[in-house]
């Protein structure tokens, strides 16, 4: 069953590059359940797929599971730049391979990874501008021992996750975002909202050029469609309160700060959309924005 609560925007059909979605959180706070959910119900959210060199499962399969690789051929592919990032564990190693995900990205599709916050850190150094970070906490340290009690883990692994979950949980702020997982709906829904803001960024969208360009030369309205473009700067606000309950026709709070003149804008997060086209559209892009502000580290600050 979908998720309730916030509305889910349509990818763009316009070409953009695509990008590295990283979710990592401590054991036990949900980061493989938000994951699922993600990849269930978006179409253009791609689960990476690693190198191994451990042998395949009943029912796996190469290239959809893992790619499946001897020793001396990942120690190859390794050697010659071709892994972002790799690691021997438990005697097998494990690699995110270059040319799989920078094929990906190329054609437009998002990658996510559900990886630690070194896998991160090592990830955004190898791909500079293309890695979105979102690191989910616990709703305290005390949910976080009952989850792990709820899920069978003993007393003994329970102790060493803890204070494993202390070491990582000190890394959350070399993320984009923080989400505290108190509510895997409310989670998901958020997660959504960075990755949909993540997708919209500027810097992703050079194919926009071409229609920014038309609408800004000069009679590049049309005459009597009444068409506008309003810029919402998402910082001035905290979430949520730009909906106020007497809604202009267009169904936006009708507050000073939406305004109506591009060359009033300056620095800052903003929403731009044609509200002939759909004002759906204008309303859940202000949303995003709103949440992807609040969930970052300085929003959290």
């Amino acid at each position: 069953m979908p998720d309730q609560g916030f509305p889910r925007a349509r990818l763009s059909t316009h070409a953009r590059r695509g990008l590295c979605l990283v979710v990592a959180a401590p054991s036990g706070c949900g980061k493989s359940t938000v994951a699922a959910r993600l990849l269930a119900d978006d179409p253009g959210l791609r689960q990476s797929v690693s190198v191994t060199t451990r042998a395949p499962r009943p029912g796996e399969t190469d290239g959809v599971h893992y790619f499946f690789r001897t020793q001396e051929e990942f120690d190859s592919l390794a050697a010659s730049g071709g892994m972002l990032e790799h690691a021997t564990v438990f005697g097998r190693s494990y690699g995110i391979p270059r040319a799989q995900v920078e094929a990906a990205m190329s054609a437009g599709t998002d990658l996510l990874f559900v990886i630690d916050w070194q896998g991160h850190r090592t990830l955004r150094a190898k791909l500079p501008g293309d890695v979105v970070g979102v690191f989910l906490l616990p709703p305290s340290r005390e949910a976080l021992r009952h989850r792990l009690r709820k899920r069978g883990d003993s007393e003994s692994d329970i102790e060493g996750r803890m204070a494993e979950a202390r070491s990582e949980a000190a890394h959350w702020a070399e993320f984009d975002h923080a989400v505290v997982n108190d509510d895997l709906t409310s989670t998901v829904t958020a997660v959504r909202a960075i990755l949909a803001a993540a997708r919209t960024a500027v810097t992703r969208q050079s194919a926009l050029g071409g229609v920014a360009s038309g609408l800004c030369a000069a009679g590049g309205r049309s005459a009597g469609t009444g068409k506008r473009i309003l810029i919402f700067l998402a910082q001035r606000f905290p979430p949520g309160d730009f909906l106020g309950r007497e809604a202009s026709p267009l169904g936006v709070a009708a507050r000073p700060e939406i305004i109506t003149d591009l060359a009033q804008v300056r620095n800052g997060v903003g929403c731009a959309r044609d509200v002939v086209a759909g004002h759906d559209r204008l309303l859940v892009g202000c949303a995003m924005l709103i949440m992807d502000f609040h969930s970052s580290p300085q929003g959290l600050a």
